[in-house]
């Protein structure tokens, strides 16, 4: 309704990407789920790929958050993923 008329919503997503990275991805993704792969599948993976990424680099006793912070920056799918002072 009137409500959403007009809304506009970003995403930091190209479904048309043509990497070599992206593709694999996709290509995985639609061998598993017979459908191509959207914007939360593509979020999904990159914050799977920092925290498992987090803790395989975690020191003993260390939070996996400051281990995340100190281990970027991260390849994504179809960017960098980098985080600041504040995370």
């Amino acid at each position: 309704g009137e409500v959403v008329e007009g809304l506009l919503i970003v995403q930091n997503y190209n479904r048309d990407d043509t990497s070599p990275r992206f593709k694999d991805f996709s290509e995985a993704y639609f061998k598993r789920f017979q459908r191509n792969p959207g914007y939360s599948s593509v979020s999904a993976y990159d914050a799977a790929t920092v925290v498992l990424t987090g803790i395989l680099k975690r020191s003993k006793g260390e939070t996996l958050k400051s281990a995340v912070l100190r281990s970027g920056p991260y390849q994504g799918l179809q960017q960098t993923i980098t985080f600041n002072a504040n995370g």
